[in-house]
């Protein structure tokens, strides 16, 4: 086996890995392993990766971010406390727009 085939072969099972245990990084890993190495996997990574989907999926499935909340005795919205905290975190406007748009794609 070539070696570029073995260590695109531990990347998988890295990446496989890394989304059981951190959801979120792994499928951050699994975008950037795509850009990487492009049209050069083999069955067996493209079947990893996408065990790499399905669990991303099955853990924030019907996930909502606590952005708004509803305003009690209004017919409007209110920022909710996690959301002020999760904005006060975000320092490039491209955070921003993937925390909002998490937020909106589950409606």
């Amino acid at each position: 086996m070539p070696l570029n085939d073995i260590i695109m072969l531990s990347s998988a099972i890295f990446l496989a890995f890394m989304s059981l245990v951190y959801p979120q990084l792994g499928s951050f890993l699994v975008i950037l392993t795509i850009c990487l190495y492009g049209i050069y996997l083999d069955i067996l990574e493209e079947l990893l990766i996408n065990l790499c989907h399905l669990i991303f999926f099955l853990c924030f499935h019907g996930y909502r971010f606590p952005i708004v909340e509803p305003d009690l005795g209004h017919t409007k919205l209110r920022l909710a406390r996690e959301g002020l905290e999760a904005i006060s975190r975000i320092k490039n406007p491209i955070a921003a727009v993937s925390v909002c748009l998490r937020y909106f794609l589950r409606f």
